[in-house]
């Protein structure tokens, strides 16, 4: 279960050369950057190289990373970083992937670096709902699981505070607490990795 940590966002802390915050950031990351590594690497080894690459750039390069303020700077500097790590990966075995459809891979990591192409918005996506996992994950331990299952319920699945509270045998406004302390909790939580609209 990845850790969580009430002080100063974790990014943040990260950035300044916590050992810990590097630690919690990588057990958050490791499985995402694993799982892209794997559907861009033919063989096992490949793939294990290629995620250890990326966590090495993240290492190497996030103490520069500045927000901007924008919706998604993170996860876009990390597509970004992800996408030129993985073209020098292959680079590096002579250009071509092996066994992937080898310009096919090359035209994805292309498209991932325009921010408004539907590669790039599966990135976005798989991102959030990655990060918003592990959190919830994280958080299971702060809250009652009736608690989360009315975040979930409202929150992500769009039902309705009403409906919820009869599914759950909550009140409407006990319904309506438990998502904003669970969201609230989510928002501290992932402070410059993801933006929330909930």
């Amino acid at each position: 279960m990845l850790e969580v940590d009430t002080r100063k966002s974790l990014l943040t802390e990260a950035r300044a050369g916590d050992t810990r915050a590097w630690q919690r950031l990588t057990d958050l990351y490791r499985p995402l950057l694993a799982d892209w590594a794997r559907r861009h690497a033919p063989g096992h080894q490949d793939a294990e190289d290629l995620t250890q690459e990326i966590l090495l750039a993240v290492v190497r390069y996030l103490p520069r990373f500045e927000h901007n303020g924008r919706r998604g700077a993170f996860r876009c500097w990390l597509r970004t970083l992800v996408v030129h790590v993985t073209h020098d990966f292959w680079s590096a075995r002579r250009g071509e992937p092996r066994g992937t459809g080898d310009s096919a891979v090359l035209d994805c990591l292309n498209e991932l670096e325009d921010s408004a192409s539907e590669p790039a918005q599966a990135w976005d996506r798989e991102h959030d709902q990655f990060v918003l996992n592990r959190l919830l994950e994280g958080v299971a331990v702060e809250f009652e699981a009736q608690s989360l299952q009315a975040f979930r319920r409202q929150a992500l699945d769009g039902m309705t505070a009403e409906a919820v509270g009869k599914e759950l045998g909550m009140s409407v406004g006990a319904v309506y607490t438990a998502k904003s302390r669970v969201l609230q909790r989510l928002r501290q939580l992932s402070e410059g990795l993801m933006d929330w609209q909930a």
